[in-house]
């Protein structure tokens, strides 16, 4: 290569590097036209929706969506978000609410073009987490609880300890598609909260391994058990409350609660008789479940610190809008 040549082609490989770091400080700098189109200043950031979300699978989606994230509650944005839902009897019949709110869990239903104006009520504290589960008739894991294994003891249904063995609290479901008056498609789902049990030195690690449904992996609280038609263009928003926490005029919380693994509280020890840290008051099953605990807070006796974050498990059922069996 002549010297001439030589000089040449540095000269482009220069301009070349130079175009590619403008372009790059550029793309750093550069600002959103739309002052709407913020982020949420977490760890893991993602955009809050303007409409309410499409299908997250193609083509004829039949099934069931799991959308969930954990939201700020610090001010009782949630309760103040639903509140204006509760009204709507579906998809839980009276005597089935009553038993869900003694058990710590709330649930509403809203047409699915508000979803957007729940999730900028309740600000995202983390990533919006999503799953399909096709309408196969068969049970699957729906969502689990993100902390630590539940012990015996750990939890309480309508003022009685959980005193199982010991797993990891979850929902689980399933899915069938049937038709409605209406010539549309509903999605019948079966959703039942379970103690996922935790394999123990017990169990005989050289036997055969057989099909064992998730219905089969732990304690399932049938007393708690869902089912209902969720209708399409509806989301169904499950979260978590202290039981007798009232978001306006419900119905009270007491129910016939399944006896079986449950026990009624002890007796609270005075004040005066207690020695040591004060003990921890005991969540209800739902706050277990859906509640984030606070990371350097302390509870008292009988007063447990209150969590900032609750998950908010929303369901959106996706179904042909013309069905019937003679399809």
């Amino acid at each position: 290569m002549t010297p001439s040549a030589k000089l040449l082609h540095l000269s482009l490989a220069a301009a070349l590097c130079s175009a590619v770091a403008c372009s790059s400080q550029s793309s750093r700098i550069t600002k959103p036209s739309d002052p709407e189109d913020r982020r949420i200043t977490t760890a893991r950031t993602a955009p809050i929706p303007r409409a309410a979300p499409g299908p997250i699978v193609s083509g004829e989606a039949i099934g069931i969506e799991v959308h969930w994230w954990i939201a700020d509650n610090a001010r009782a944005e949630i309760p103040r978000a639903l509140e204006p839902y509760i009204d709507d009897p579906e998809p839980i019949p009276a005597d089935l609410r009553a038993r869900w709110n003694a058990a710590g869990l709330r649930i509403v239903r809203i047409p699915l073009a508000d979803l957007p104006a729940i999730e900028r009520a309740a600000t995202p504290l983390s990533e919006r987490n999503r799953t399909w589960h096709h309408a196969a008739g068969i049970w699957v894991e729906f969502f689990r609880a993100k902390h630590a294994a539940t012990n015996s003891g750990a939890f309480k249904i309508n003022r009685r300890h959980y005193k199982g063995p010991p797993g990891v609290l979850r929902f689980i479901g399933r899915t069938s598609i049937v038709p409605t008056n209406q010539r549309t498609a509903a999605i019948r789902l079966e959703l039942a909260a379970q103690v996922h049990r935790n394999p123990t030195a017990a169990d005989d690690v050289f036997r055969l391994p057989t099909a064992i449904t998730p219905l089969q992996q732990g304690r399932v609280f049938d007393h708690l058990t869902l089912r209902a038609d969720l209708l399409p263009g509806f989301a169904y928003v499950i979260t978590s409350e202290t039981p007798g926490v009232s978001w306006r005029d419900e119905p009270p919380t007491e129910d016939d609660t399944d006896p079986r693994d449950l026990q009624p509280d002890p007796p609270a020890p005075s004040p005066s008789a207690s020695f040591g840290p004060a003990a921890r008051a005991i969540p209800s099953l739902g706050q277990a479940l859906l509640a984030v605990p606070p990371a350097s807070r302390s509870g008292s006796l009988n007063k447990p610190a209150q969590p900032t974050g609750r998950i908010l498990l929303v369901l959106i059922p996706r179904a042909p809008e013309n069905y019937s069996l003679l399809r």
